[in-house]
This record gives C-alpha cells, sequence and structure tokens, in this order.
C-alpha cells in the first residue's frame, strides 16, 4: 500500500474523531460560559454596553458583539423559555461562537502542525488525537481550571481561533498570503488588539527566506491593518462610551501589582505554572531547537513582559495564546520520534522546510 493511501476504517476513524472534538468543544464552551456569568453581563456586552466591564479596554473589542447584532432585532431579544443558560438569545449565541470558534481553532492548530512535519496520511489519527490531547491540555488549564486568578470574557476563544489561524499562515512558509494574512489581523484585531503581535511570529517564519522583501511588506500591511481596526473599534465604541462616561482605556497598567505581587507565594505558583507547564517539556528538548524555534521562543518571552505592563500576571488565560503556540512546538519536537515508534515502517519524519 503507498504511503499516502488511507483506508475506510481510517477514513471513519478519523470522522468519529471530528465528530467527539466537536461535543467536545462545546462541552468546554459551555464550561466557559459558566464562568463567565461570574465575569460579567453578557447580554449587556453584546449590545455593545460593557457587560460591566465600561473601564476596561473590553469595551473596544467589537467583534463579538458586532457579530451578535447581525441577527434580526427581533430574534436577538426572543425568549427561548428554555432552562438557563439557553433562555435568551444571546446566550444561545455566545456558546454556539465559543464551540464553532474553538472546534476551527483546533482544525488550523492541526493544519499548521501538518504544515511543519512530512506526517503519512495513515498516520493522521495519530496526529489528530496527539494534537487534540495538547490543544485541549493547554484550553483546559488556560480557561477552565485555572489555579489562581481566573478571569473569562466573551472573546477568549474567538481569539483562540484567529491565533491558530494566524499561526497556520506564519508556519505556511510556502505561501506569503499578502491579502489574506494582512485582512485575518485587521478582523482579528477588532476581537483583540493583541493579534498585531502575530506580525511578529509572520517574519520569524520567514526570516531564513532569500527574498525577505516581500515578507516585510506583507508584514507593514498588516500592521496598518491591525491600526485601522482599531480606530475602527474606537469609533464604533465611541458613542457607548459618551454615554457611560469617559469610557475606557485603551490599556491598563497593571505593572505596579505586578511587581507587589511578586512577594506573594500564589504568584509563584500560577506564573511558573504558565503554558501548562510546556516550557518544561520544551527544555528537555533545547539541544533539538532550531534557530527559528529560539526565536519565537524570545517572541513568548516578549509577549509575557507585555502581559506583565498590561495583564493580571497570575491570571493564566492572558497567556493562553502563547500556550498555543508552545503546544504546537512541543507537538513538532516530539511527534516524529512518538509516530516513528507506532508504526517504524512509515518514511522518516522531520521538519518539513
Amino acid at each position: 500500500m503507498k504511503p499516502t493511501e488511507i483506508t475506510n476504517q481510517e477514513r471513519l476513524s478519523l470522522a468519529v474523531a471530528w465528530v467527539v472534538v466537536l461535543w467536545l468543544c462545546i462541552t468546554i464552551s459551555w464550561f466557559h460560559y459558566e464562568n463567565l456569568l461570574h465575569m460579567l453581563d453578557t447580554g449587556s456586552y453584546l449590545d455593545f454596553r460593557g457587560g460591566g466591564q465600561e473601564d476596561h479596554p473590553a469595551l473596544y473589542r467589537i467583534l463579538v458583539p458586532s457579530l451578535f447584532h447581525l441577527l434580526p432585532e427581533r430574534l436577538r431579544d426572543l425568549s427561548t423559555h428554555l432552562n438557563p443558560p439557553l433562555d435568551n438569545v444571546a446566550s444561545i449565541f455566545q456558546i454556539a461562537l465559543d464551540s464553532l470558534t474553538l472546534f476551527l481553532s483546533f482544525v488550523f492548530f492541526v493544519k499548521a502542525v501538518n504544515v511543519a512535519l512530512r506526517i503519512a496520511t495513515e498516520q493522521q489519527p495519530l496526529v489528530l488525537v496527539a494534537s487534540w490531547l495538547l490543544f485541549v491540555y493547554v484550553i483546559v488549564f488556560s480557561y477552565i481550571m485555572v489555579p489562581n486568578r481566573a478571569q473569562y470574557f466573551p472573546y477568549d476563544f474567538t481569539e483562540l481561533f484567529f491565533v491558530s489561524l494566524l499561526l497556520y499562515f506564519s508556519a505556511d512558509t510556502a505561501k506569503l498570503r499578502p491579502v489574506l494574512f494582512p485582512a485575518t489581523v485587521f478582523v482579528a484585531t477588532l476581537n483583540k488588539e493583541t493579534a498585531i503581535f502575530f506580525v511578529l511570529i509572520y517574519l520569524i517564519f520567514r526570516i531564513p527566506a532569500k527574498n525577505w522583501k516581500q515578507p516585510i511588506g506583507i508584514a507593514a500591511a498588516a500592521v496598518v491593518a491591525g491600526a485601522l481596526a482599531k480606530l475602527l473599534a474606537l469609533q464604533v465604541a465611541a458613542g457607548f462610551a459618551s454615554e457611560n462616561g469617559p469610557g475606557a482605556a485603551l490599556y491598563l497598567n497593571q505593572l505596579s501589582e505586578n511587581i507587589a505581587q511578586l512577594r506573594n507565594p500564589l504568584f509563584w505558583f500560577a506564573f511558573t505554572a504558565n503554558f501548562g507547564f510546556l516550557w518544561v517539556a520544551l527544555a528537555f528538548r533545547r539541544k533539538d531547537i532550531t534557530r527559528t524555534q529560539w526565536l519565537l521562543c524570545g517572541a513568548v518571552v516578549i509577549w509575557v513582559g507585555c502581559m506583565f505592563v498590561a495583564g493580571i500576571s497570575r491570571a493564566l488565560r492572558v497567556y493562553g495564546p502563547m500556550g498555543i503556540m508552545l503546544a504546537w512546538m512541543t507537538l513538532v519536537l516530539y511527534l516524529p520520534a512518538l509516530l516513528q515508534r507506532v508504526k517504524p515502517s512509515s518514511p522518516q519524519l522531520g521538519p518539513a522546510g
């Protein structure tokens, strides 16, 4: 049998696996939404009124409310007469959106793994299982079973979708995507401004390229697209901000509070648990890390530094996006050897480029 062939039984296994993944995404999204109810009023947030967080930059993260307002007004106000949280359309919309974006996040996460490694088609079920185990580990650790300071927002899982999508675009170095990458950064920035950070990730993957001028031009266009998206978000939110006072700050300066937390043992308990301790797994394979991967690790350090200023460092969700990237890197380093042990007769596995 050719290495690229796949049997009907393997196709069925893959189909069943994807259905299970979708069901688990719905379950995780449900748990996330129940936690979210303790954080803010989702109905108010989806109506561009901040959800009780009018002084928080969340006011300017308008993608999720904008999607909700694509529904007809009569439908948005409809009561379903079901048990909570399915008793109103706003809750159903949030759970459905989280489920869909979490599922798509995993889809592009797997695609990013596949473009990084030479993996035979018949091994895809094993790749799917290994990818899901690490993916869901990071998600649950960062967004569900938070070991210390827990925070939840309606744009958490949409952010993860854009993280996986931009990671896939960046890792797929065979395609530059001169229009699609900046356009994705534009939309992702409407969800959360940290999407602009992935312009750096895009450039890191393309540093070895001989023709570096075109990637830099695409990265510059993505930065401009992100800036325009942020200006648009400010304009959309301006009217609602004026109704509720001076409006939210563009970011919250948490530096002094985070420095004060350095004396708190619970801070170190949470901080060292960053990315679900994946940094420990990477440390064991540090001799195998390539130059590009070292630069990606440097980008993670920059992200942590930025979050130390603008985020609550004990709230592990602020590191969730980089957790996805470290999970990808862990699979790239460990998965080839694992697959060789499972199927020794398969072709040699290794980095794709």
